[in-house]
């Protein structure tokens, strides 16, 4: 398995750099004019942001590294370990809680018929 942050980073540089080959071929048929700001330089700017975003990560850094971590399969194996561990213990808790609530209304009505 590969590393997620690895895995993003490729895709959104990749992704960066497609764009900017649109941008130079856009430029290269007078589709985009340098003189006159249009929608169209949403592509290069957008190609810059991925390119950018793609840098961070690699980095550990920036708004998508926590969404991509840079772990690898032992890290990953332990903490999802972990997180089931606290999930079960939450639900004993959970159905301990249930069965005290369950004794103490069976003992109130138990009460409250006598």
């Amino acid at each position: 398995m590969e590393n997620p942050a690895k895995a993003a980073s490729r895709l959104l540089l990749s992704t960066g750099l497609g764009l900017l080959l649109v941008t130079g071929l856009a430029l290269q048929r007078n589709l985009l004019s340098i003189s006159t700001p249009n929608y169209g330089w949403l592509i290069p700017l957008s190609a810059l942001i991925f390119i950018y975003l793609s840098m961070m990560i690699d980095k550990g850094k920036g708004p998508l590294s926590t969404l991509f971590p840079d772990e690898n399969n032992m890290d990953v194996v332990e903490r999802v370990s972990k997180e089931i561990e606290i999930t079960k213990k939450e639900e004993e808790m959970g159905g301990a809680w249930a069965q005290l609530e369950a004794s103490l209304l069976s003992s109130e009505i138990g009460e409250e018929e006598e």
